[in-house]
């Protein structure tokens, strides 16, 4: 969609992401600085076509301030 419904202030994350079938599987986690038992925040999502997978790599990206995501590029 050219205009998001909502937005989200993503700090602290990082990126991986994993080749599917005609897409991508995008997985944000964030670690607390601090070592406590508490877990993880985790967010996995997948985009169905290469096309809207190499808009949200580089958005997110761009978003999370990163210089390349820790995984597999989406392939067009």
């Amino acid at each position: 969609d050219e205009k998001p419904s909502d937005l989200h202030v993503i700090f602290g994350f990082d990126m991986s992401t994993q080749d599917a079938d005609n897409g991508c599987i995008f997985e944000l986690r964030h670690r607390n600085q601090i070592q406590t038992d508490r877990k993880d925040k985790v967010i996995i999502f997948r985009v169905e076509r290469s096309g809207s997978a190499e808009k949200w790599l580089k958005a997110l990206t761009d978003g999370l301030g990163l210089q390349e995501p820790n995984g597999h590029a989406p392939e067009s």
